[in-house]
């Protein structure tokens, strides 16, 4: 595609500061909790999102074919929701043009990432200090965990002293693949990195045991074994292996009587012995979330995603969407139209960076990173938070990692 250019008199250097400043807020904003309670502080984040980008339009106008896709995806959700309700039916579509747009800062920010450097230490310090208060809320008063994930007064309470649920808790598990990689390649170039990435790992393991999320638990669980263990270049053995030991492990602990008495015994006096119990609970009916009810609502997305194939339930009324898997929602929301981009982007990073590097860690850390965003986006719908951690800090700590070994950390996109 032939590149135009506009140019404007901007100094290159304000510019920069600019878009630093934008992109810092926007990673405050997606991991701090009193920041993330009100509507104010979402346009916030939204507009730096687009002054961002609208620095970059007017140096170069470039776009690839999937990228003009991403685009008149964005713009087509915005009119199609404000002919559908106003400006109200506009903001509820926040998830759709955040994703989006940090999918543009991720582009366009090839070859500049070290400019961002400094984010990676200021939130993992401030994700530090989050999970603290956290999970010293929940062992204070455990009932919490799921006040911390219903939109009710309560759970405003909590966001302004600093107490987060799944806003919180789901951005790290996504990340926390990388963050293991970047703690680990720090250590030669920056004790002090590697310090504050062990601090984050401590407490983000204290928030996570604490807040009970199940998927989240288990995806953590997934991905550090991943990490740990699995060398092969192909992520797909790892996931398909994922999903059938998570699905067997599961339905053993329900079904199968002697294994599951084996791991209460194992676990006896832990909070693993509660979610076990939860889990059978679920599984009896005995709750409103149960097994029975979760699948059924992943059918639900999977029916009305044929229903509405190619631009999906949100253009019309009567979609039914379950809301509990992000990619079986979306393509029941946004049929292919929309489904097809969004895979793109949450996976464009790993993908990219296991593909650009030679270093081992980096590639572990890549298929790691991949099934944690797989497995959430297939049993849980992402907070809009989750997309400026996959594709703005993870982005920032491959590049670092790929520079301590002596890479090219600036790289190029060829659609």
């Amino acid at each position: 595609m032939q590149q135009r250019s506009l140019k404007v008199p901007v100094n290159k250097s304000v510019q920069t500061v600019i878009q630093i400043l934008s992109v810092l807020y926007l990673m405050l904003w997606s991991v701090a909790p009193p920041l993330q309670m009100d509507m104010i502080y979402r346009l916030v984040a939204l507009g730096l999102a687009f002054v961002w980008f609208f620095i970059e339009f007017v140096s170069r106008f470039e776009f690839t074919p999937m990228q003009i896709w991403c685009a008149l995806f964005m713009v087509a959700v915005a009119l199609v929701a404000y002919m559908k309700g106003g400006f109200g039916s506009v903001m509820g579509e926040i998830a759709v043009y955040m994703m989006v747009l940090s999918f543009f800062i991720n582009i366009y920010s090839e070859g500049k990432w070290q400019n961002y450097s400094m984010i990676v230490p200021v939130t993992l310090a401030l994700l530090i200090f989050f999970n603290y208060r956290t999970s010293q809320a929940l062992r204070d008063d455990p009932t919490i965990a799921r006040l911390l994930v219903r939109d009710t007064e309560e759970l405003y309470d909590y966001m302004r002293k600093g107490i987060g649920g799944y806003g919180l808790v789901y951005p790290q598990v996504v990340a926390a693949p990388v963050v293991y990689g970047w703690t680990l390649k720090s250590f030669d170039k920056n004790k002090l990195f590697t310090i504050l990435g062990v601090l984050w790992t401590i407490s983000f393991w204290m928030v996570l045991l604490n807040c009970g999320y199940s998927i989240a638990i288990i995806t953590s669980a997934v991905s550090a074994l991943i990490f740990l263990f699995y060398r092969r270049r192909s992520v797909w053995p790892a996931f398909v292996a994922a999903v059938v030991v998570i699905a067997a492990t599961v339905l053993m602990l329900v079904y199968v009587e002697g294994f599951r008495n084996v791991v209460l015994r194992i676990f006896d006096g832990t909070k693993v012995v509660r979610k076990i119990e939860d889990l059978l609970s679920t599984a009896e009916g005995e709750t409103a979330d149960s097994f029975a009810t979760r699948v059924e609502r992943y059918w639900m997305s999977i029916k009305t995603s044929f229903q509405y194939p190619l631009v999906g339930s949100v253009f019309f009324d009567g979609g039914s969407v379950g809301g509990h898997s992000q990619i079986f929602d979306f393509f029941a929301r946004y049929g292919v139209w929309g489904g097809i981009p969004m895979i793109y982007m949450i996976f464009f990073s790993p993908g990219y960076f296991k593909n650009a590097s030679r270093s081992l860690t980096v590639r572990v850390t890549a298929n790691a990173n991949t099934i944690a965003i797989a497995l959430v986006a297939l049993f849980d719908p992402f907070v809009f938070q989750v997309f400026f951690v996959i594709l703005i800090l993870c982005p920032i700590m491959y590049s670092d990692m790929m520079t301590w070994t002596g890479e090219l950390d600036e790289y190029t996109v060829d659609g």
